[in-house]
C-alpha cells in the first residue's frame, strides 16, 4: 500500500535483518518499479535499522540516486562501520585519482546524511584518521550540498577542520557555484531566477527542490540577491571548541563568504595578476 501513494514526503521504519542478505533484501525493496514516491519522497529515516556497512554502501550507490528529491537520509544508531567500500580505496591505501575519477558512486544530492551513534561516528584513534579521510572527500567530491552529518559531529572521532569547511560551504550554497556559470545577460533567465528568489522563504537557495539548469548557471546581476539570502544562513553556523581546535563562528562566516564570492559569476575565471598595464 505504501508504495502506490504518489506524493509521500516523508517515510520513516525500522526493520531487523539477522543477516546481511536479509538486511539488503529489504532495502532492494526501495528499488522496486511499482513504487510510485520516487518523485514525491524528501525525507527517510532509517534508524535503528541494523543497517550495516554493505546496506549503507547499497543505499547512497543504488537507492540514493532513485529518489532524486531526496534531501534527508537518517541512519542513527545502525552498524556502519567504515566509509572506506564507498570511498573506493585501492590496495595503496590511497582513493584513485583525487578521490572522484574511479568512483562508481553518483554525485550525492542530499543535504542532510545523519549518521549519529553508528560505529563509524566513534573509530578508534588508529582508524579515526583514514575514516576522518575518507569522509572528507565524500563530503568534497561526491556530496555537494551536504551541509549535516548528525547531532554533535564536531565531537565526534569523525570530526576534522576540513570536512566542517566544506559541510559549512556545501549548507550555504556551494552548488551554485561549483556547476558553472554564465556571464549571464538573457533577461528571461535572470528574471525567471529572481521570480524564484523573491517569491521562496531564506532557506530556499540552499533547497534542491528549485534545481534547474538555468539556476546552476547564474546569472550575473542576481549574484548579490543570492549572496543576501545566503548571508541569513551564516548566523547558523556556531563556534565549534575542542581540544585540538577552536573554529569560531565569524572565521566559519568568513570562509564561505570567501569561497562563494571568489568563485560565483563576478570573479572566476578573472585574472587578477599584477601585470595589467596601467
Amino acid at each position: 500500500q505504501i508504495a502506490s501513494l504518489p506524493r509521500l514526503k516523508v517515510l520513516q521504519f525500522s526493520f531487523h535483518g539477522n543477516s546481511d542478505d536479509e538486511q539488503l533484501f529489504y532495502l532492494q525493496q526501495f528499488l522496486r518499479p511499482n513504487i510510485q514516491f520516487t518523485e514525491s519522497l524528501k525525507e527517510l529515516n532509517l534508524n535503528r535499522s541494523h543497517i550495516t556497512t554493505n546496506g549503507f554502501n547499497m543505499l547512497l550507490s543504488e537507492i540514493v540516486p532513485r529518489y532524486p528529491n531526496l534531501r534527508s537520509l537518517s541512519l542513527c544508531k545502525n552498524q556502519i562501520l567504515s566509509f572506506r567500500e564507498l570511498m573506493g580505496e585501492n590496495v595503496n591505501g590511497r582513493i584513485g585519482n583525487g578521490g572522484e575519477r574511479n568512483l562508481n558512486l553518483p554525485v550525492c544530492e542530499l543535504q542532510e546524511l545523519i549518521l549519529s551513534d553508528n560505529p563509524v561516528w566513534s573509530a578508534s584513534s588508529s582508524k579515526a584518521e583514514l575514516e576522518r579521510r575518507y569522509l572528507e572527500h565524500f563530503v568534497k567530491l561526491r556530496a555537494v550540498r551536504l551541509g549535516y552529518l548528525g547531532y554533535r559531529f564536531e565531537k565526534s572521532n569523525l570530526w576534522s577542520p576540513s570536512t566542517q569547511h566544506w559541510l559549512d560551504i556545501n549548507k550555504c550554497g556551494r552548488f551554485l557555484v561549483d556547476k558553472g556559470n554564465r556571464r549571464g545577460n538573457n533577461r528571461a533567465e535572470t528574471e525567471l531566477l529572481r521570480a524564484r528568489l523573491s517569491s521562496s522563504t531564506p532557506d530556499t537557495i540552499m533547497d534542491g527542490n528549485q534545481d534547474t539548469d538555468d539556476q546552476n548557471d547564474v546569472p550575473l546581476a542576481l549574484w548579490a540577491l543570492i549572496l543576501e539570502r545566503a548571508n541569513i544562513v551564516f548566523p547558523k553556523l556556531e563556534s565549534i571548541t575542542r581540544t585540538d581546535c577552536q573554529m569560531s563562528s565569524s572565521a566559519r562566516t568568513s570562509n564561505v563568504l570567501y569561497y562563494l564570492v571568489r568563485n560565483g559569476p563576478a570573479v572566476a575565471g578573472r585574472d587578477f595578476s599584477m601585470r595589467q598595464e596601467i
